[in-house]
């Protein structure tokens, strides 16, 4: 029995819930896998996977099996990969997931240039309004925005990206520009919906918060850019989507010397992903880019 392959099998297995699609991934046939499998358990003289009709999933025995044997496929992979970079240039698949706001307006220009820097790799670029399930969706990684709550992901920063307080000229024109971030409260605000009719805006420097009134609350952050640009008001961007059109005065900065506090951007995988060449080059190519990128909080 080649106790390696089996385990691999069985870690893939649990993260898809299918022998099939372990199967896909492994590009070996179900039958093949089965019988390993079931070669191992009747060796250790346990059962690792529960089977149903609709899902198979580990036993609590299955589930120790598969952490102890998790360093040791991951070193296997390491070394594999690191050999094959003397000879190979990386290659295959990559899929991976960002907001729909982030990966429009920054990933996907990025994909281009990482692409032309390796041409074999091709990326699946799935943009979402929520964060997805990388194992269901079997996603080799994921940009996350904000703090990441615990989880068994590992994660690696990127940067961070703040958001600007801005609003279209015209909106500004028959008002008196505020000076202070207090004077905000006099202003039309709108709203990202699922904060508060009245959220609070807290300054970087802690010293001040404002509680703006608000007339009009939209859906999402692409949403709130078109109201702004509309004169609905002023409102919160973050700083990848508003700097672009601060330039071109489109929109004006109302408040640049009192920043709000900037939200980190991460790079995520599952914790028992094994990291080929293709995706490890992906995230040390975005860190290299983000690092000066004009809306990095932490750009030096």
């Amino acid at each position: 029995m080649d106790r390696l392959r089996t385990a691999l099998a069985l870690e893939r297995i649990a993260a898809t819930g299918s022998f099939a699609a372990a199967a896909r991934d492994l590009g070996l046939s179900t039958t093949a896998i089965s019988r390993w499998i079931r070669d191992l358990e009747a060796d250790l003289g346990v059962r690792l996977l529960q089977r149903t009709t609709r899902k198979v999933s580990l036993t609590e025995v299955g589930a120790r099996y598969r952490d102890r044997m998790a360093p040791l496929l991951r070193e296997i992979v390491d070394i594999d990969d690191e050999v094959r970079t003397l000879r190979t240039e990386p290659s295959g698949r990559v899929r991976l997931t960002a907001s729909v706001a982030f990966g429009s307006r920054v990933l996907a220009a990025e994909m281009v240039a990482f692409q032309q820097r390796f041409p074999k790799v091709e990326v699946d670029l799935y943009l979402s309004g929520r964060n997805q399930d990388l194992v269901a969706g079997r996603f080799n990684l994921g940009i996350r925005m904000r703090e990441l709550p615990p989880s068994s992901l590992i994660a690696r920063r990127l940067g961070a990206t703040d958001a600007v307080v801005c609003a279209a000229p015209s909106y500004l024109q028959a008002r008196s520009v505020p000076r202070t971030p207090g004077d905000l409260e006099d202003l039309d605000f709108v709203v990202f919906a699922g904060l508060e009719r009245r959220p609070t805006l807290s300054f970087a420097r802690g010293e001040t918060e404002v509680r703006p009134r608000s007339r009009l609350s939209v859906g999402t952050i692409e949403a709130v850019e078109a109201a702004l640009l509309q004169g609905a008001g002023f409102g919160l961007l973050p700083s990848y989507m508003a700097r672009p059109l601060i330039r071109e005065g489109r929109l004006a900065c109302l408040r640049p010397d009192h920043p709000l506090p900037a939200d980190p951007v991460s790079a995520v995988y599952p914790a028992r992903d094994y990291l080929g060449l293709k995706v490890r080059v992906l995230i040390d190519f975005l860190a290299e880019r983000f690092a000066d990128a004009h809306w990095n909080a932490e750009r030096a």
